[in-house]
């Protein structure tokens, strides 16, 4: 059976996305299919056993399951509306983006233990109570 560890031979970029498409849809399930649209995040993500958002006042709260990730071949990135993760695999890497229900500020606090991914992101007190503008 091929996956994590006896990966397909990957022939061109095209079979590459459809092999990322495919993990991303594995592990992040609903909050894969809802990209873009925040409004949905906290009803689907109770669905979701992959992926949790939360939030409070001051911050938001990320855990995603993610089995089979090595934590080297992960990457976390902040940006003021979103969560990109980039995930190494036979040698490209592919990304996903997480849009997040409101501005961040680009610090975080990221730890990854025994494939379980908690993000804490400080919401960016410059956006009117912590919503999009």
């Amino acid at each position: 059976m091929k996956g994590i560890n006896n990966p397909p031979k990957i022939n061109d970029m095209d079979e590459l996305f459809r092999l990322v498409n495919n993990i991303m849809n594995s592990h992040f399930s609903g909050a894969y299919k809802r990209l873009g649209n925040p409004s949905n995040y906290q009803d689907e993500s109770e669905d979701d056993d992959s992926i949790d958002i939360t939030q409070d006042s001051k911050y938001i709260y990320i855990t995603l399951e993610l089995t089979g990730i090595e934590e080297e071949n992960l990457n976390v990135f902040v940006e003021p509306y979103q969560l990109v993760l980039e995930i190494f695999l036979n040698g490209e890497w592919g990304q996903q983006t997480i849009n997040l229900p409101c501005k961040v500020k680009k610090k975080a606090k990221i730890s990854y233990n025994n494939y379980i991914l908690d993000v804490i992101l400080t919401k960016d007190k410059r956006s009117k109570n912590g919503k999009n503008k």
